[in-house]
């Protein structure tokens, strides 16, 4: 039998949507794909991120950014509590999956509203930068559900109702087929899973044949594959960081190198090699003398 450990840190109208793509499309879909059935996720809830960080080695790490936007914490002296604690979430070795918060505020007229989304949209942008940094693999909900609306989907950042549980739990579920599950269950058995979480996806576009996936969380991208364009620039990130690991002397350069053909065996010898370089561009910009 096979377990995948997921440790969660979010808040309560979350944990719907993020039960949904875990407990439900995820594991339905690797256990159609296996051959024995045998696969189970062991999820727990994590208080703060030294909860989430402590949890055993070989676990998921899902973290949310709305407890903090909600929190009563000034964004200055938040902003580096939470650097330092994706630093030491980096340190496990395990994949993070941080959730960005969606900038649907109804009370947005009011200053208290106007102050929420001024903190949303700063840790947002610090999404991409722990991604950068220490390799987290950014769920840009965000993206996904401005791209329907909130008024479509009957939500606002607190992800509440069937439509946006839905939509949140397939993009989450999507990405955690896609970047984490390396450690766990074969390549193929991965491929089969991740074909079936996209088939039944649920399009919210009234207009538009495009699914959530289209949309790429850090703005870049270039495989034409529809499920894999949000996960270029975060695995372009993911590999900056383990180069930056070796250089450290923090990881040594076989294990690094396992983790990269683990994260893009999808893309064949020379767009996995355009991938490297890149990211090894991204570690020498980073060390240039400003």
């Amino acid at each position: 039998m096979t377990q995948i450990p997921v440790s969660v840190l979010a808040t309560r109208t979350e944990m719907p949507a993020i039960s949904k793509g875990l407990d439900e499309l995820l594991l339905q879909a690797l256990g159609d794909a296996s051959s024995t059935g045998t696969v189970t996720l062991r999820t727990s809830e994590a208080a703060d991120l030294a909860g989430l960080t402590a949890e055993p080695e070989g676990t998921l790490r899902v973290v949310s950014l709305l407890p903090f936007a909600l929190g009563e914490e000034d964004y200055e002296a938040l902003a580096p509590r939470l650097i330092e604690g994706f630093e030491q979430l980096a340190e496990t070795g395990d994949p993070v999956f941080v959730l960005t918060v969606f900038r649907a505020v109804p009370e947005r007229q009011s200053a208290q509203g106007q102050k929420l989304l001024r903190r949303i949209r700063k840790l947002n942008l610090l999404a991409t930068e722990l991604s950068r940094e220490y390799g987290a693999f950014v769920v840009d909900l965000d993206r996904v559900f401005a791209d329907v609306g909130g008024t479509v989907l009957g939500t606002d950042y607190r992800l509440t109702g069937e439509k946006a549980a839905q939509l949140a739990g397939q993009e989450l579920a999507l990405n955690i087929v896609t970047n984490g599950c390396d450690a766990f269950v074969a390549y193929d058995m991965q491929e089969r899973a991740r074909a079936q979480i996209e088939a039944n996806m649920v399009n919210f576009h009234a207009t538009s044949a495009l699914s959530p996936a289209d949309i790429i969380a850090l703005g870049k991208g270039r495989s034409r594959q529809k499920v894999m364009m949000n996960t270029d620039a975060v695995q372009e990130n993911h590999a900056s960081w383990l180069v930056s690991q070796v250089l450290k002397g923090r990881i040594s350069p076989n294990e690094a190198l396992g983790r990269l053909i683990g994260a893009m065996r999808r893309r064949g010898p020379r767009e996995s090699l355009g991938l490297l370089f890149s990211a090894l561009k991204q570690v020498a910009v980073k060390k240039r003398p400003a």
